[in-house]
Order: structure tokens, then sequence, then C-alpha cells
């Protein structure tokens, strides 16, 4: 049982990103819920009070409930909520004005309705609004309607049985709610932080990130002793590129490049962009020798890159680099501006090749 509802709870969220997959989920849980509880309550009246009207139009509103994920599955997201709240209220009023009054306690399923549209509403602010202006119209007109249009009769007993389990069921709603609330908070939290991290562009490590993290592995490589390459490069003739074939087309060099340079970089190092067109890598416990190789392996692989623009003209380019391996003791500003005076020196010597400085007085 566990196993379907857990199904059914992330059915189709991998249509969608991380953040309206958690909306996904919380329609996915109310809309299961009110088929539930439509449910119960129809063979509640059919077997109960042996009304097969208010049995239908509760297995109505259970498979009304059921278009929710009909719509979702055409990706018409607006279009699958609207249809729950439409379904919600429209039965609200049925089982209160028609079939249990005010007595059962059903009206304070609308209490849910403002926190459950802002949840699934996040950017139609009109809308959810108007929703939970609904909810709170229909929460107080419930309270005058008594029992003058109700089908059949209740007795005390049964109302305070409804009574007990629309309060419950409402509580209970209201934690897995406030749970997934909670979920959306940290995930939130989690995009913004990736977002303050990441280059937009290129989708690796912006300057302040690497800068912050290369602080970190600095006095970690003080404490122990770990050796610590540098690579700092950037592509030559740049503004060339940008001028004769347009920026679209640059951003796209930008782009291949760390798309090919990405999988030879391990996990536990460092690769960021952290100017126009410069680029650095941070490479943990490599020697110089290590360094070197690693090295012309970059150089290699970038300049074998060939792109092709929308006039299929055909765009190479190449990097120089300069590299340098960390002194103890020494403060990042140093062992970057080593690199550096490297990479120019690269640039001086013709470009498209690799300058090392491994010494301060180098």
């Amino acid at each position: 049982m566990l196993k379907i509802f857990n199904t059914i709870y992330c059915l189709y969220m991998d249509n969608f990103d991380k953040e309206e997959s958690i909306r996904i989920k919380i329609g996915n849980l109310l809309a299961s819920l009110g088929f539930l509880i439509s449910n119960f309550y129809a063979f509640l009246y059919l077997f109960y009070f042996d009304s097969i009207l208010a049995f239908l139009l509760s297995e109505f509103f259970a498979f009304s409930y059921l278009l929710y994920f009909y719509f979702v599955s055409k990706m018409q997201l607006l279009k699958a909520r609207l249809i729950f709240f439409i379904t919600f209220f429209f039965q609200m009023f049925v089982i209160v004005v028609f079939f249990a009054s005010s007595k059962s306690g059903v009206q304070y399923y609308c209490l849910l309705v403002p926190a459950t549209s802002y949840l699934l509403f996040q950017e139609e602010k009109n809308i959810r609004l108007f929703i939970s202006l609904i909810a709170l119209a229909l929460l107080v007109s419930f309270q005058f309607i008594g029992t003058t249009y109700c089908l059949f009769e209740i007795n005390e007993n049964i109302f305070n049985f409804l009574y007990f389990f629309s309060i419950l069921f409402t509580f209970i709603i209201l934690m897995l709610l406030f749970s997934i609330f909670v979920e959306e908070i940290r995930v939130r939290e989690e995009r913004l932080e990736y977002l303050a991290k990441i280059d937009p562009l290129t989708k690796i490590l912006n300057r302040r990130a690497f800068y912050d993290s290369s602080e970190n592995i600095i006095k970690f490589s003080n404490r122990h002793g770990n050796q610590i390459g540098l690579s700092l490069f950037d592509i030559d003739n740049f503004k060339k590129i940008n001028d004769t074939y347009g920026h679209d087309i640059g951003d796209y060099v930008l782009r291949e490049l760390t798309k090919e340079l990405s999988p030879i970089i391990r996990e536990s190092n460092y690769f960021a962009r952290i100017g126009g067109e410069e680029f650095v890598i941070l490479l943990i416990n490599i020697s110089k020798d290590e360094l070197e190789i690693f090295n012309e392996k970059v150089r290699k692989l970038v300049e074998k890159i060939s792109l092709k623009t929308s006039t299929n003209e055909e765009v190479k380019f190449t990097i120089s680099i300069g590299s340098t391996i960390y002194i103890k003791n020494e403060s990042f500003t140093s062992f970057l501006k080593r690199a550096d005076i490297a990479m120019y020196k690269a640039k001086e010597l013709g470009k498209n090749r690799v300058v090392s400085i491994f010494n301060i007085n180098d």
C-alpha cells in the first residue's frame, strides 16, 4: 500500500524541474486525499444512510479529483490545479448544504485552502488570493447553514463522529503541508546557494566560489602538507572570435570549452570561470611533473575542438596556460599572481603553449 501511495505521490515528477516537482507532489497528495475522502463519504452515505443520490454525488467528486492527474499528464498544470479547487469548493457546498450541515465540521477543510493555494500557485498571486477569499467566504457562510436542506436525518452521535473525523483530517493534512513547506524552503535555499556559486553560462564555479574554496584548500595544505597545483588559462584571440562571429559564438566557445574539459578534471579538484574568457583549475595532491602532463593534455584537447557556425564556418581556438605549485605559507594572492605571470609569458612566447613557474623568484 505504501509503495502504491509513493508511486502516486511522485507521479509525473520527472517531467519538471526540482521546484515544480515539489508542487506536483503537493497536488498529487491533495488529489489522492480528495479521492480517498470522497470515497469514504460515498460509502458512508450508501451503507449507513442508504442514500444512493449522496453516494453517486460523492463518487462524482471522487473521480473529478482524478482529472487533476489527467491534466498534469498533459502538462496543463494551471488547469489541473483549478479543476482541483473547483471540485473541492463544489463538494464542500454540497456536503454542508444537502448532506451533513456545518455540524459535521466539514467546512473546516476550507482552512487548508490558503496554505495549499500558496504552495500550488507560486507565481499566480491573483489566483491564489481569489481562491483564498472564496474559501474564507464559504467558511463564514457555512456557519449559518443549518439542516434545512439536508436530504436525510443525522443523529448527534454521527455528527460528533464526522466532526471529529473532519478536525483530525484537517490537522493531519496541515502537518503534511507544513512538512512539504519546510522541504520547499530547503530546496529554495539549495537553489540560491547553487546560483551564488555557479557561473550561469558555463555551469562551473564562478570567481567568488573559487576564491572561497581555494582559501580553504590552502589552509588545509598548510596544515597537512598536501601539494596543490594551479593552472590559469584564457582563450587566445577571444576578442577576435567575438568581433568576427558575434557574441553568441563567443558564448558557444566558452560553453564547449567547459564541456570538453570538465570530464578530465577530478571531482576533488576545482574548475572555475574567473573572468570573461579566463579559467582556472585548482588541482589537489599533484606533483610538478603531473601538473605539466595535465596542462599539456588540456592544451591539446582544446586545440582539437572544432565548432560550426550557423553558416557552416569552422571555428577553432587555442589557450595559453600558466601554472604553478603552491609554496607553503604563501598567500592565495601570491599563488594566483604567479600563475597569472606564467600565463602572460605564454602569451608573449606565441600563445597556444604552457609556461610554468615553480619558484617565487622565477
